[in-house]
């Protein structure tokens, strides 16, 4: 899961570098969006994201319960 806007990170970008690398085209990408428009879909379509998600208060959820998840798994190794 990758927002589109991280910071100094530009989630499009980053979303190329995964793609880039070999071992990244397993990868399922998610993007969280907060423009709808076709040209937004279209970058991030062609910066390898398999999934968009619109940014709602819903999505803001998602990203919290999947970072907790991630987080409970790596301290359980």
């Amino acid at each position: 899961m990758v927002d589109c806007h991280v910071g100094d990170v530009s989630g499009f970008g980053l979303c190329e570098v995964v793609r880039e690398n070999e071992a990244g085209q397993g990868v399922k990408l998610f993007l969280f969006i907060v423009d709808d428009r076709p040209e937004v879909r279209d970058k991030a379509m062609a910066a390898g994201t398999d999934v968009m998600v619109l940014k709602s208060p819903e999505a803001a959820e998602i990203v919290n319960i999947v970072h907790k998840e991630f987080s409970r798994d790596s301290q359980e190794k």
